[in-house]
């Protein structure tokens, strides 16, 4: 009798991550933004769905990155993938309140707040014309005599927000 043997290598197989983001499009709410979801396929049968995500910037708007890393297995090679996504501003709303009075000599004006998405909440200043019986150029200081006036105030926006405004008259 007699018998031989031969040793032999089998190398690592690569491994595919894909990072796929849903949901799209996304607006600014305050809070983090986790669209994405993650495979990892490779031979064999390798098939995951991992869920530990790397997020940056996906609070804000702008340009946000969600990304993952396979380290690989005893079969596999490592590999990552990333997308970017985009988060959109979200709307502010201005909002003038005012009051009819009557003549008495004193102020008679108007308040307005601008509110949004992720807490914005800012009191604003009033802008105010005169419409009838005299129209005046516009001022922040709130008429005192009898006529009809226009109040208004504008938010010009910010990294977060988009602008608004509103008006009324009184």
């Amino acid at each position: 009798g007699s018998s031989d043997n031969e040793d032999f290598t089998i190398g690592k197989a690569a491994s595919v991550t894909t990072v796929t983001i849903s949901g799209a499009p996304f607006i600014y709410t305050g809070s983090a933004i986790t669209p994405a979801s993650v495979t990892v396929t490779g031979a064999g049968g390798l098939s995951l769905s991992p869920t530990e995500v790397i997020y940056t910037n996906n609070i804000n708007a702008g340009t946000a990155n969600a990304a993952y890393t396979y380290a690989g297995d005893d079969n596999h090679f490592g590999s990552s993938d990333n997308e970017d996504f985009t988060i959109g501003k979200a709307a502010s709303v201005t909002t003038v309140v005012v009051a009819d009075a009557i003549y008495d000599g004193a102020q008679h004006g108007a308040t307005a707040s601008v509110t949004g998405d992720g807490g914005l909440s800012e009191s604003l200043t009033v802008t105010y014309e005169g419409v009838a019986p005299t129209v005046y150029l516009a001022s922040t200081t709130a008429p005192t005599n009898a006529g009809t006036y226009k109040a208004s105030a504008s938010y010009s926006g910010d990294a977060n927000h988009d602008g608004s405004s509103d008006s009324k008259n009184f």
